[in-house]
């Protein structure tokens, strides 16, 4: 290859990927374009949002000091009982899978 066919082969490979970069910048272009539509939508829903009423807002801030302070109070079962209570709701696919993995009667039938 001859330095004159060099240059003519880098001269289209430059124009080559100057067509691309035009078309990558357009693209850009129209992305931030979009962007800035939904910026200006999203701010504006957001003026438009009512705020909830004011004894819903201290209602909820309420209850949420109160669980905070509760703890576990008010519940009927024990940890060792809610735990396990927990572990089965968490494992139940099926009957059968429950009562076998909680030590229900299906473990048992089996066992005798």
């Amino acid at each position: 290859m001859t330095a004159d066919d060099e240059v003519v082969a880098l001269r289209a490979a430059n124009a080559a990927l100057r067509a691309e970069n035009a078309q990558v910048r357009a693209d850009l272009a129209a992305a931030r374009d979009l962007s800035a539509q939904v910026q200006t939508r999203s701010a504006e829903l957001e003026q438009r949002k009512t705020p909830p009423p004011a004894f819903v807002k201290a209602n909820t801030e309420q209850e949420a000091r109160g669980r905070a302070r509760s703890g576990t109070r008010g519940t009927k079962l024990g940890g060792g009982a809610r735990s396990r209570l927990r572990s089965c709701r968490t494992r139940w696919s099926g009957a059968q899978t429950a009562a076998t993995s909680c030590g229900g009667t299906a473990a048992r039938a089996r066992a005798r």
